[in-house]
């Protein structure tokens, strides 16, 4: 599902539209959608990093990313690392996956060390489990 074509569309503050894909900013949560067939890479995604940072990190508010695979794309995972240290109010990281669950448990495993995250069958699902616990 797209978020678009979520319930909670209307909380959305901020949305950016980048050739990556779609970054949406709720107040402590963001929804990063990224396009079919593209890489993401540090290079590709620096934009959306530095906007992640100057909504969320400069404020010192609290917040979670989902990220909403509706599409399929390639991850360099040796960069995944980069991303994972830049943010320390990122209190959560969420996966939702359409297709293949396993493989992104074990993404999850290997690439975002001490911020919880979990895999979710749907973006409502991720919203309405991830919320709640960014707000502690």
């Amino acid at each position: 599902m797209n978020i678009i074509d979520s319930t909670f569309y209307h909380l959305v503050l901020k949305e950016i539209n980048y050739s990556l894909g779609d970054l949406y900013m709720l107040q402590d949560v963001a929804v990063l959608q990224v396009n079919k067939g593209q890489q993401i890479t540090k290079d590709s995604i620096e934009d959306i990093l530095m906007e992640l940072y100057m909504f969320y990190e400069l404020k010192q508010q609290n917040f979670a990313l989902i990220s909403n695979n509706i599409n399929v794309y390639t991850i360099d995972y040796s960069d995944c690392y980069k991303y994972t240290n830049l943010f320390s109010n990122l209190h959560f990281y969420g996966i939702v996956d359409y297709s293949n669950l396993n493989e992104t448990k074990q993404f999850q495993q290997n690439n975002f060390g001490n911020t919880k995250s979990k895999t979710f069958k749907s973006l409502n699902e991720a919203f309405n489990y991830i919320r709640p616990k960014v707000l502690i």
